[in-house]
């Protein structure tokens, strides 16, 4: 029983990772497929302008 649950363990990281990544690739509103560049580049971007409103200096 021991085997079966270590051997399914890594499987199930696996496949989690496959439809994580995918599920904000879907979500865009450009209903493009982005690479994993894209969305760390967006989430840069998001920052970039969150930054700059939140300090009203």
């Amino acid at each position: 029983m021991s085997d079966l649950g270590s051997e399914a363990e890594p499987e199930y990281e696996d496949q989690d990772s496959e439809p994580t990544m995918k599920a904000p690739d879907e979500g865009r509103p450009d209903g493009t497929i982005a690479p994993q560049r894209d969305d760390a580049t967006a989430s840069q971007e998001r920052d970039l302008p969150d930054d700059d409103i939140g300090p009203p200096e």
